[in-house]
């Protein structure tokens, strides 16, 4: 527990004496507090290079949540350069003891080649993992796997399966996929009532590719009522987010002073 306002300066000094005495728990402590801006006023600021400094004292000792927090620091060259290849080693190193949140960007790393050789089969099995773990991103990431066969043969039923679960958790982008799973009807029984519903929830959610889709969806009058001047708005909005197809609509909608 952290305690607050003058009290954090005590437990600063006591996270210290313990931290430099090896203990591997006040070595994570003192690089949450140097690295996540709870020192307050009064007190050392934060400080990139401190954090990094500890989490590695920790992440020596096998500290999996002290791994993880310094790939993040390689990743994003906080306190340390820059490393997409020490990033992956470290997250891989966390991952290696359980700890979910490192099974996501490890998938990553091996699905994009960054820090490491490109392995599929890497990927896949990380984000496995991690999907039956409960982590969200994970779930996503796997369906696309299914989806696009990258790492396992294509399975539109599995990919549907997965898609559906993240996007019951909420993930916008598993509910944008599965929304075009339900219009195409890939791994499922097609259905423009499910796409339409899976759609309008990705783009509440914020998701900008969604927006499109669900213009087209009004456009066309698929799994709604023809309203051309809610696939205008729709557009409008994927377009200002920086939606390339939503820009054209909404030129060609211009042209055709269809607004």
């Amino acid at each position: 527990l952290h305690p607050e306002g003058k009290s954090l300066e005590k437990a600063l000094y006591w996270y210290t004496r313990a931290a430099e005495a090896d203990d591997d728990e006040s070595q994570c402590q003192l690089g949450n507090l140097y690295g996540s801006g709870e020192i307050r006023s009064g007190l050392p600021e934060e400080n990139d290079e401190k954090a990094a400094y500890w989490y590695q004292k920790a992440a020596d000792q096998g500290v999996a949540k002290a791994q993880y927090s310094l790939a993040f620091c390689y990743e994003q060259g906080k306190g340390v350069k820059r490393s997409l290849s020490k990033a992956r080693e470290w997250y891989e190193r966390a991952a290696s003891q359980g700890h979910h949140p490192a099974y996501y960007p490890v998938g990553q790393s091996y699905l994009n080649g960054k820090g490491t050789p490109k392995d599929e089969r890497k990927a896949f099995y990380w984000f496995e993992k991690g999907a039956l773990s409960g982590n969200v991103k994970c779930k996503t990431s796997l369906a696309t796997c299914y989806h696009y066969g990258k790492g396992v043969d294509k399975n539109f039923s599995e990919a549907a399966r997965w898609y559906e679960d993240a996007a019951k958790d909420g993930d916008t982008r598993a509910q944008l996929h599965l929304g075009l799973c339900y219009e195409k009807g890939n791994g499922v029984r097609r259905s423009l009532q499910d796409a339409f519903y899976w759609l309008d929830k990705s783009s509440s959610g914020g998701n900008i590719r969604a927006k499109y889709h669900l213009g087209r969806m009004h456009e066309s009058g698929m799994g709604t009522v023809v309203s051309l001047e809610e696939a205008f708005k729709c557009y409008r909005d994927a377009a200002e987010g920086g939606e390339v197809q939503a820009q054209c609509s909404v030129a060609w909608a211009i042209r055709q002073d269809r607004v």
